[in-house]
């Protein structure tokens, strides 16, 4: 049984504007949440890229002020100081010999691309890359930049603080998600059921209507809105309706009630005149009798086609005036 309802809800109206509503909303939602996470992820490049450009400039003062070796002391201490999995350093000649590094055995799997080495030394531009280690969620941010003549130094960044952030994000996202489209989905039922209740009434009024209770109407609300609308017009071809079918039976007891004058005498003379008659001459009286009330009727039923055609609209009736007290007018015809 609620397998049957269920179905039966999946062909209503109410059910396709709630879809409609959860999936706009889910959509939209969705959307601003790649907003955000290209946002969010964009700020906290920029902010490890601005982290690493000071580092780069430190140890480009240094190299200029103390010399090679004092920056390669400056390298193990910065790596030392920030740990070891989060931050390191080399040294490199600008074929892309590595000379002098920190502590690399956290980040052994990180090589040393060609591609970016010579990049650098073509554009004298940083270049920037982010890194995904194997075998490790976090990703790395790789800068390469020139700090003297023929140094070139390669600073590499966590982004393991950042990446837990981000997949807070992502749950905290979800789950909210899931939340606010199953309240979507009840708000978007509760606005599809008001929308369309006005049309319920009206199909539960056709539906008594079918039954053949014509005296039944549409509750019409006071918002003045489509609906209502809809409602007050079913109402008034009821109303049309009704008056056309009270018209059609007085119609049909006035033509029952003419035409059985007529069609009495009819049966009458023909009874009196088998049952008495024994000359030719009453007979006769019998047949001519007999096409007066025939054509009587004929009167009368092309009467009636020249009404309802008129009624309908197929013939238009010629309106005369008519001085009934100029003497020799026409006076009103009987049938």
């Amino acid at each position: 049984m609620p397998l049957r309802r269920l179905r039966s809800y999946r062909k209503t109206l109410a059910f396709r504007l709630t879809l409609w509503y959860a999936g706009v909303f889910a959509v939209s939602s969705c959307v601003a949440f790649l907003l955000f996470y290209t946002l969010i992820t964009s700020v906290f490049r920029d902010r490890t890229d601005q982290e690493l450009l000071g580092q780069a400039r430190e140890f480009s003062t240094v190299l200029a002020a103390r010399g090679l070796e004092a920056v390669k002391s400056l390298a193990m201490l910065e790596a030392q100081a920030a740990g070891v999995k989060k931050v390191f350093f080399r040294l490199l000649s600008s074929s892309g010999q590595v000379f002098s590094s920190s502590n690399m055995s956290y980040w052994q799997d990180i090589d040393i691309r060609e591609a970016a080495i010579k990049e650098l030394v073509r554009d004298r531009r940083n270049v920037f890359e982010t890194i995904t280690i194997p075998n490790r969620k976090d990703k790395v941010r790789v800068l390469h930049v020139m700090v003297g003549a023929g140094i070139i130094l390669q600073i590499g960044q966590s982004m393991e603080a950042d990446s837990r952030f981000i997949d807070a994000f992502k749950n905290i996202f979800v789950i909210t998600m899931v939340l606010l489209v199953g309240l979507a989905a009840g708000v978007g039922w509760f606005m599809a059921r008001r929308a369309v209740s006005g049309v319920e009434a009206v199909t539960r009024t056709a539906r008594e209507i079918s039954g053949g209770t014509l005296d039944k109407r549409v509750p019409v609300g006071t918002r003045g809105d489509e609906i209502d609308q809809l409602a007050a017009t079913f109402n008034q071809m009821l109303d049309r309706i009704q008056a056309l079918v009270t018209e059609i039976k007085e119609m049909s007891d006035n033509i029952a009630h003419d035409l059985k004058s007529p069609v009495t005498r009819i049966r009458g003379m023909a009874e009196v005149t088998l049952t008495t008659g024994k000359a030719i001459g009453e007979y006769e009286n019998m047949a001519s009798g007999t096409v007066e009330e025939c054509d009587r009727l004929l009167d009368m039923i092309n009467t009636m086609l020249m009404i309802t055609k008129a009624e309908s609209g197929l013939d238009k009736l010629n309106d005369e005036g008519i001085d009934l007290a100029r003497p020799g007018s026409p006076g009103p015809r009987c049938l």
